[in-house]
């Protein structure tokens, strides 16, 4: 499963590294200027 967003905003990249760096203390969040990837892990409903 895959989720992708695309938002448009005059802040982007603020929010992106906001995001990333909250994650990034349970996820292993990569991140640069421009790009974020946070890698989730599967779930499953019981």
């Amino acid at each position: 499963m895959q989720s992708h967003a695309r938002l448009s905003t005059d802040k982007a990249a603020r929010y992106m590294t906001q995001l990333a760096k909250h994650w990034s203390h349970k996820f292993a969040v990569t991140f640069n200027a421009t790009t974020a990837h946070t890698p989730c892990r599967s779930a499953t409903a019981a």
